[in-house]
């Protein structure tokens, strides 16, 4: 093949450049010119070759003579053309194919020769090194070898010789400099040196990949390409002579940049990285020139500069911590923190390496935090106090780096919240029992405010929100408003009042979306009660109100209440709010056919609504009887008619107690229209016959129960729809006392009163008698106490059932546990209903160990 020739001749220069670096010293850098352009050529000169005289392509003393000028060129920086490289990297590669040829020609004969004359054979060692870097190559070779065959090790041990000689002359001149001149000199050096190396490395690219890579399949590994060979040499004659002087330099500039004082940081990083790539040349790599990724171990980087650099860190910021935060208040200290650890991380970060990043965090947490986390605890309560959320938010992104550094601060968190809920709760004053919004919105305020404190401050961390979240459950069960009303359930009556409050129709109530976002929040604190089957029964008590007097404010709102309460607790938790609306439906049409059968019969009276419910689904119990206004009487007897023609096998049980009754009222200063109850009107009725009554005359005319009558009676008196006088004294309400009912005989005479309005209908039912509100909270506790009792029962059977057998302890768990969604069991409770289900045969006690059970099929 002939060769390619080239009539344009280009050069690679090289070039020292200068500059400042904020002071009057110069520093020398090195600065190369298509030094990628030059590499990728390198290795891309196959099939290139120049002129070779004959018989000089096997000669070393020709070729070692040529190669020397030219690594003198390169390893001085002299300018070199193109078609001189190209003669140099031609002479190599002739060099390296004669050989490569030559030995396999060889071996080829002495096999054949071998195989037919079964000879001994004799083999010998022979060992090319390099006396200064101890570097050898080991191969096993025939004896009758050509010499071609070890004129390989020739070459490669005076390469090896220049290359320790040219270091060595280098270190001589770095022999008396210190600090940052030192850091100068090895920098500008290194990096002449690396890229020279990688330039005769692909001269040598022949010898690399032909004879070294047969060497290395051989088994022998001391022998390494040319530029890892170079970096070896560099290793043992310049760098380990130099180390310590080296490392001094490093950590004085990285001290002076801490104390803020100017220092160019650029040759931090070029000593670095040098000592990252020396790293690698420990054994042969079979990466490519162009990877720089560095071997994982890096012994060279962290034994030489992460150790003692980390050490120094140590020291340093031990003495400057406590320094500051003896001058300093504990807040400045945790800004002098945060900035201290972004400084060092842009450190490691641009000039060091990336494996030192970890390390280095860890100790400047364990120096900054980890040995103060008692004063980090002790100053949590006073930023608590003082609400200083940006300072939180630093305490916690300082306090999650330390292992467990976040358990202390979380308990004084829920501690805080407790102690603020019951203080809050206590402030709202006695008034709140009677005042369901001003509670919740007690309770919601501190929520909210600890909420958004955990989600900005805590990033809304798990620990913290689980912190709110019992603190929360606590104080909303039990605080002083529990205590003083003496029940637990104080609470849950409370938040489904407020529920009334705001799905009942009001002038004074908000647009639906605000209703949505309101109804959202009782949510918020629903999760928090414990004993949800408590709200269930008075939600329910108080639903059903609304669809009976027909005060929902919108049944779009109602049925989203009830999906909310349904994803919450399931569906058998809302079942019996959707049978009352199913109900409130079919009862229309009931209604409806009635009036439809009164205008076919010609029935006279007062137009009557008549509600049908079933009894199993409403929380609503048949009043005793008492005589009805007659006028109400005719329209019941009226619809009992009506339904028994229609319906066959059912019985109705009348709720007069529920009833409302719109009265036409002509005898005061003008014309009312009075919405009173059922009780109400029984006792307005008597003064169409006569304009004052005797207590005692109401009682026989009708037949409603004194306590409950003298209740009524007072409420038609605080209305001053009624007046009283006992003996010649007139009763004043405002002289009187809430129980001032009792002092109503029956000698007490009852006369129409003064009433005045400037309304013209008036609802005289808003207020609820004392007698139904004790009734009402007695049919809920029995009820909830059946409830629980048989809610027990089931789940202790389908237990019992599923395990076979378990000892006390595991069934009173497996219990609190199933059924702590819903309500918090007494262990007492479930004791007794493990003692009915013993006597119902249900499940046994064992007969080998008293405190275990057995499930009887």
């Amino acid at each position: 093949m002939q060769p390619s020739s080239h009539t344009s001749a280009t050069t690679v220069r090289y070039r020292i450049q200068s500059r400042y670096a904020g002071s009057d010293r110069r520093r020398q850098y090195l600065h190369f010119r298509r030094l990628q352009p030059l590499i990728f050529l390198l290795e891309n000169m196959v099939g290139y070759s120049n002129t070779i005289l004959p018989g000089s392509a096997t000669n070393i003393d020709i070729l070692w003579a040529d190669l020397k000028d030219g690594m003198e060129q390169i390893y001085s920086r002299t300018s070199m053309c193109f078609q001189r490289y190209m003669n140099i990297y031609t002479h190599v590669y002739t060099y390296s194919t004669a050989i490569q040829s030559n030995s396999v020609h060889s071996s080829s004969s002495l096999t054949a020769m071998n195989g037919s004359c079964h000879s001994a054979q004799r083999s010998r060692i022979i060992s090319a090194h390099s006396p200064a870097t101890n570097i050898h190559a080991d191969t096993n070779i025939n004896t009758n070898a050509t010499p071609n065959e070890f004129s390989g090790h020739e070459l490669y041990g005076r390469i090896a010789s220049y290359l320790h000689s040219f270091v060595a002359d280098l270190h001589k001149n770095a022999a008396s400099l210190h600090d940052e001149s030192l850091l100068v000199y090895y920098c500008t050096q290194w990096e002449n040196y690396r890229f020279s190396s990688k330039i005769v490395n692909g001269l040598c690219a022949y010898l690399n990949r032909h004879w070294i890579r047969r060497i290395n399949d051989e088994g022998n590994d001391t022998i390494v390409e040319i530029y890892q060979l170079a970096l070896r040499i560099w290793k043992s004659v310049f760098f380990e002579i130099l180390s310590d002087s080296l490392t001094k330099a490093l950590l004085k500039a990285v001290e002076c940049l801490r104390h803020g004082e100017m220092c160019n940081m650029d040759l931090v990083s070029g000593v670095v990285n040098s000592f990252v790539e020396l790293s690698s040349c420990g054994k042969q790599s079979n990466r490519s020139l162009e990877d720089d990724t560095v071997d994982q171990s890096l012994m060279i980087y962290k034994k030489y500069f992460e150790e003692p650099f980390l050490m120094q860190t140590r020291a340093f910021y031990t003495i400057e911590s406590e320094t500051f935060i003896r001058e300093n208040t504990f807040s400045e200290y945790m800004k002098r923190v945060e900035i201290r650890m972004q400084e060092e991380n842009k450190l490691c970060t641009v000039y060091l390496n990336k494996v030192t990043l970890k390390p280095l965090s860890n100790l400047l947490v364990d120096i900054f935090v980890e040995q103060r986390l008692d004063v980090f605890q002790a100053e949590f309560k006073k930023l608590l106090k003082t609400e200083k959320t940006e300072d939180l938010k630093r305490m916690y992104d300082l306090c999650l780096r330390v292992d467990n550094g976040l358990v202390e601060i979380k308990k004084s968190l829920g501690a805080h919240i407790l102690s603020h809920g019951k203080s809050a709760l206590e402030n709202i004053g006695e008034f709140a029992i009677t005042d369901p919004k001003t509670y919740v919105t007690a309770i919601l305020e501190v929520y909210e405010k600890f909420h958004n404190l955990v989600t900005d401050a805590f990033r809304g961390d798990y620990g913290f929100v689980t912190a709110l979240d019992k603190a929360c459950s606590k104080f909303i069960n039990d605080n002083k408003i529990t205590k003083k009303a003496n029940c637990s359930s104080k609470s849950p009556e409370l938040l489904a009042r407020y529920c009334d409050i705001l799905l009942k129709k009001s002038p004074k109530n908000p647009e639906e979306a605000e209703v949505e976002s309101l109804l959202n929040k009782v949510m918020v604190v629903f999760k928090f009660i414990e004993d949800k089957d408590i709200f269930q029964k008075f939600y329910i008590r108080l639903f059903a109100k609304r669809l009976v007097n027909q005060l929902s404010a919108s049944e779009d709102t109602e049925a989203s209440m009830i999906s909310k309460l349904k994803e919450a607790c399931g569906f058998e938790y809302t079942s019996k709010l959707q049978r009352m609306f199913t109900d409130i439906a079919v009862s229309k049409s009931i209604t409806d056919r009635f009036h439809e059968y009164e205008a076919k019969c010609k029935i006279e009276g007062v137009q009557t609504n008549v509600m049908v419910l079933s009894s199993g689904a409403w929380p609503f119990q048949a009043s005793f009887n008492f005589n009805i206004p007659a006028p109400l009487e005719k329209s019941k007897q009226a619809f009992m008619n009506y339904y028994s023609e229609t319906y066959t096998g059912r019985k109705l049980s009348w709720l007069f107690n529920c009833s409302r009754v719109e009265m036409a009222a002509h005898c005061y200063d003008r014309n009312y229209t009075l919405l009173t109850s059922a009780y109400q009107a029984a006792v307005l009725e008597q003064f169409n016959y006569s304009p004052k009554c005797m207590l005692l005359q109401l009682f026989e005319a009708t037949n409603i129960r004194l306590d409950l009558l003298q209740q009524v009676i007072w409420q038609l008196i605080k209305f001053k729809i009624l007046g009283a006088k006992i003996g010649d004294n007139v009763i004043d309400v405002k002289d009187t006392n809430d129980d001032g009912e009792d002092a109503l005989g029956f000698d007490s005479v009852i006369f129409l009163g003064d009433f005045r309005s400037r309304k013209v209908r008036v609802d005289l039912t808003k207020v609820s008698l004392k007698a139904e509100i004790s009734q009402e909270h007695e049919t809920v506790e029995k009820n909830v106490d059946e409830d629980r009792r048989l809610l027990i029962q089931a789940c202790i059977v389908r237990t019992m059932k599923m395990r076979k057998a378990l000892n006390h302890n595991q069934l009173i768990s497996e219990v609190i546990s199933q059924l702590s969604s819903r309500f918090t069991p007494r262990i007492q409770m479930i004791k007794k209903v493990i003692d009915q289900l013993i006597e119902k045969e249900y499940i046994k006690r064992d007969d080998n160990a008293k405190d275990s059970y057995s499930y009887l099929a």
